[in-house]
């Protein structure tokens, strides 16, 4: 009879001794005692026609579960861009030297943090767009209202020379009409002169 190490229901082989948590202390998946199963049986009890199975490589699973736990802090706690970059560029070509049935948990942690890696670059990129586009409007704005004073100056300015100018027409119209007054009534008075001169010569000669 084989007899494998006691393991909760999230499979990786545990000592007797962590089993006597609550949780598993690689996943933190919680379990009952009564669920912990061992991962062994006795090749006595199976039937004729079971596949013939062999123990997993020490130092692929080791990787493995090393890499499983560089993800899951990297997921849990974050990382900074260089170590994401580093750990990706370590298990990437790993993976690519396994066969496509093994570690399919890796596998798809890896392809959710690949993802969300490439949804953030994005999301970083549609950041810097719209932070750029805001500045661009900012200055866009800040040309328009400057555009804007320097308008209402010159409208001011020409306002105010309209309006001196106005008054300068008005001064010259007054003065015109002063002055032809001051003709007329000088005209007036030389006709009344030269009518008095007209009738005292008249008188003179009857």
């Amino acid at each position: 009879m084989l007899v494998g190490l006691p393991s909760p229901p999230c499979a990786p082989p545990r000592c007797l001794q962590s089993l006597l948590q609550t949780s598993c202390p690689l996943c933190r998946m919680t379990f009952k005692p009564n669920d912990v199963r061992r991962l062994h049986v006795d090749k006595a009890t199976l039937p004729p026609d079971t596949p013939q199975s062999y123990p997993p490589d020490l130092e692929t699973t080791d990787r493995a579960r090393l890499f499983q736990t560089q993800l899951t802090r990297i997921i849990r706690g974050g990382a900074t861009a260089s170590d994401l970059y580093d750990v990706q560029s370590e298990l990437k070509p790993w993976l690519s030297t396994q066969s496509p049935d093994d570690h399919a948990d890796l596998r798809a942690t890896y392809t959710l943090l690949y993802r969300f890696t490439q949804g953030k670059a994005r999301l970083e990129e549609v950041e810097q767009t719209c932070s750029n586009l805001e500045a661009a409007l900012k200055e866009e704005k800040a040309a328009r209202e400057e555009e804007r004073l320097v308008a209402a100056a010159k409208y001011d300015e020409l306002e105010k020379r309209a309006f001196e100018e106005r008054e300068l027409l008005l001064g010259a119209e007054k003065a015109l009409k002063d002055e032809s007054a001051r003709l007329q009534e000088e005209c007036e008075d030389l006709r009344v002169k030269v009518r008095e001169h007209a009738f005292a010569s008249f008188d003179q000669f009857s």
